[in-house]
């Protein structure tokens, strides 16, 4: 996955990490246990949902956020969390957004599932993953799509139970976005759902960002290389929305402010 950029562009945008520290069969080793592990979580979580008749009971929650921890693991990742909430209270979780390791990384502290565009569907393994939790796809290019969303979102949260997330800044970077676009906001405001805000935040940075000159297959390769990358995810308090267009910029700057 890919974006064509002009020559003014990738120069904004850092070179990927390099000097790798585990050898190429090291790293074959390694992307065979994240493969397995991935497509276990799969038939597990398959099994538990055709056992239970539905999506997302505790113990489907608690299987996700076991192999979600293990993957990162093999991955060489070592991560860790701060201020971690309650697994039962469902919420609407928002946040910054450097890399599809994000998605990893918050499903290991509060089994969520999440708000992603439809291109995601047909990613290997990870499509696959995404339908086994009821990921809630958009097709951005879709009016009709996205005007489904809020109530796709709502009904997930109040009535199925779920905790659902969103990037709001549309898009994965290594710097401010300089704004959240507030559709997120604005739902939670009008349902009454409460907002979870959180953080994540890579060392180093460009090992674990995700950019628009990355490839996903290469992006993975490269991550399997090292054995250095560190990641953190730290929750913030849960928020009541009642003015989502100052709201939304508040939490921006704090999901944020971890950028170098």
């Amino acid at each position: 996955m890919s974006s064509q950029l002009s020559k003014t562009d990738k120069k904004d945008i850092p070179a990927p990490y390099k000097k790798p520290n585990v050898s190429f069969f090291g790293r074959l080793g390694k992307a065979k246990s994240v493969i397995k592990t991935v497509l276990h979580h799969n038939k597990t979580v398959h099994a538990i949902n055709e056992r239970q008749g539905k999506f997302w009971s505790v113990e489907a929650q608690t299987a996700y956020q076991k192999i979600a921890q293990r993957a990162l693991n093999e991955l060489g990742v070592k991560h860790s969390a701060s201020n971690v909430p309650s697994m039962e209270k469902p919420v609407l979780m928002v946040g910054n957004h450097t890399s599809y390791i994000d998605i990893v990384m918050a499903v290991a502290y509060k089994p969520t599932v999440f708000v992603a565009k439809k291109e995601l569907e047909s990613w290997p393994f990870l499509g696959k993953s995404c339908k086994n939790v009821a990921t809630v796809f958009v097709d951005r290019s879709s009016k009709k799509s996205r005007a489904q969303t809020a109530g796709k979102i709502a009904d997930a949260i109040l009535k199925e139970g779920k905790t659902l997330s969103i990037f709001p800044s549309g898009t994965t970077l290594m710097r401010a976005s300089g704004r959240f676009q507030r559709g997120a906001f604005k739902i939670a405001q009008e349902y009454k759902i409460p907002v979870l805000p959180f953080r994540i935040t890579y060392s180093p940075w460009r090992l674990g960002a995700f950019l628009k000159t990355d490839t996903i297959v290469g992006h993975i390769w490269n991550v399997l290389g090292h054995n250095e990358l560190e990641a953190h995810i730290e929750f913030g308090e849960e928020t009541d929305i009642t003015d989502f267009h100052a709201q939304s910029e508040e939490i921006r700057q704090w999901c944020e402010a971890v950028y170098p």
